[in-house]
């Protein structure tokens, strides 16, 4: 019977003495040599003509699916979650959800149950997010979403180092297209309705993803005021595509956050057309709500 020692494809600098391998070298140049194989890995004869234990096999095909792993999550101790095992986990009381989007992005909803610690204000704050993982218990697991799960991922990386298991909830609109429940964001205040008339002086998106929210800056006399419209998903399918230089009435809510003034659009009127953006108590059209 012959003797088949485990080539797992990782030479000379990636392994040590003992062919395990080091670091974070992954198994490559996979070859069949002799009679036995698999998709993964190939199984040569032991070089040195003695007896490989079946026990050191074992342990290597672990530590290669230990790296495999590692590796399909791109080493980031941040792992992910679903909006739906994050609901679910939220609603036993077994985690802590929390959305650190900008302002102008909570605006236009965010999840029922979530807290709101936009991570700008975590760079020149660091102590509150100290202050957010001293005030939730060892056990409880803490879920960060954003629009697209960047910035979760790059909070949940910190978040860690206190020692909570961390998860990253991906992008606010995974938790919209689950149906899952949603609430107006912190920074709409419905007292202080007014209306603004001015020129349309850009229209920029906040970011490149799906969901990413459509924001305009209007000139007013020798001001500008950015007003924050919706998510371009839902803005740019309403009929009234805005363009520079529109002379426009925002009608909606004052905002503001971190020292920051702007509004939150209710509807915007050109000439004839009204691009309505957000219902009379300023609850988005967009938004699934239950």
């Amino acid at each position: 019977m012959r003797n088949w020692g485990l080539n797992l494809g990782i030479r000379g600098a990636h392994t040590d003495q003992s062919g395990f391998p080091r670091g974070r070298a992954l198994a490559r140049n996979v070859k069949c040599k002799g009679r036995l194989a698999t998709s993964s890995f190939a199984f040569d004869r032991a070089a040195s003509g003695k007896e490989v234990p079946m026990v050191s096999i074992g342990v290597r095909i672990l530590f290669a699916a230990l790296l495999l792993a590692e590796a399909a999550h791109g080493g980031s101790p941040v792992r992910p979650i679903t909006p739906r095992e994050a609901s679910d986990l939220v609603d036993r009381g077994a985690a802590v959800l929390v959305d650190v989007r900008e302002f102008d992005e909570v605006a236009g909803g965010m999840a029922l149950p979530a807290r709101w610690l936009p991570k700008s204000r975590l760079e020149q704050h660091p102590e509150e997010l100290t202050a957010l993982l001293d005030s939730i218990p060892q056990q409880v697991q803490i879920l960060f979403y954003c629009s697209s799960g960047l910035r979760a991922e790059a909070v949940g990386e910190r978040a860690t180092q206190n020692g909570h298991q961390v998860r990253n909830m991906g992008g606010y609109g995974g938790w919209v297209r689950a149906g899952l429940p949603v609430k107006v964001g912190p920074v709409r205040n419905p007292g202080q309705l007014t209306s603004i008339v001015g020129k349309v002086l850009k229209l920029e998106n906040v970011d490149t993803s799906p969901d990413s929210q459509v924001r305009a800056i209007i000139t007013v006399g020798k001001e500008q005021v950015l007003v924050r419209l919706g998510p371009a998903s839902f803005v740019v399918h309403q009929g009234v595509q805005l363009a520079p230089n529109d002379r426009v009435t925002v009608e909606g809510s004052l905002a503001a956050a971190d020292g920051a003034q702007g509004m939150v659009a209710v509807q915007i009127l050109r000439k004839n057309e009204k691009l309505i953006l957000r219902d009379s108590n300023g609850a988005p059209l967009w938004t699934p709500r239950k």
